[in-house]
């Protein structure tokens, strides 16, 4: 979906889960511009709550799935429940987590990720694409721009590897971002905290 996100005009939305994944359907069919609609196939065997009729997800609005205090993880697609798995494991050494699903990443929103990073002063961001040209870097780059003087810490990116995605099920699932990935790189922005809360 990142290819998509670099065409001007374009929209790219990834929804999560079964609400978003109606909700944002209905806005790109009745959006003027194209709008690209990139679902991963697990979630297609997602359960969810979705209303009958019809409602929009606005695009370029993201949701955020958890309030945190400590750290914010920036999620898109199936890695918003890495992201929320990875934020439960912190909770247990008192790491308080905001975990927002950005929805779109052409345009994504900015605002939110911002206010969060202005709260809790440190950022990862989760995308299992490669690691160039994608949203991780995108956000990064922003953020680190405009955000700057909210940071306690670098921002840090977990990405697939820079490699072909293999077609083997066990590397296939080696290769997409992990909770114990996202935990090492947590683990960096949040050691002064586990110490003082422990």
């Amino acid at each position: 979906y990142n290819i998509f996100a670099s065409i001007p005009g374009v929209k790219v939305v990834v929804p999560s889960n079964p609400y978003d994944a109606k909700g944002l359907l209905l806005a790109a069919i009745k959006d003027d511009n194209l709008v690209v609609y990139s679902e991963d196939k697990t979630l297609l065997s997602m359960k969810g709550d979705v209303p009958e009729g019809d409602y929009i997800v606005e695009i370029g609005k993201a949701n955020v799935v958890q309030e945190g205090d400590d750290l914010t993880i920036v999620a898109i697609g199936k890695m918003v429940q890495t992201a929320l798995d990875t934020a439960e494991k912190l909770s247990e050494d008192n790491i308080s987590t905001e975990v927002i699903d950005l929805r779109s990443i052409s345009p994504w929103d900015e605002e939110a990720v911002l206010e969060s990073v202005k709260k809790t002063g440190r950022l990862i961001v989760i995308d299992e694409s490669n690691p160039q040209c994608n949203i991780a870097g995108d956000v990064a780059s922003v953020i680190g721009d405009i955000g700057f003087d909210y940071l306690d810490g670098p921002i840090k990116k977990v990405t697939a590897p820079d490699t072909p995605v293999p077609f083997a099920q066990n590397l296939e699932q080696a290769y997409i971002p992990s909770v114990e990935k996202v935990l090492d790189v947590a683990d960096e922005l949040i050691a002064d905290l586990k110490k003082v809360k422990s």
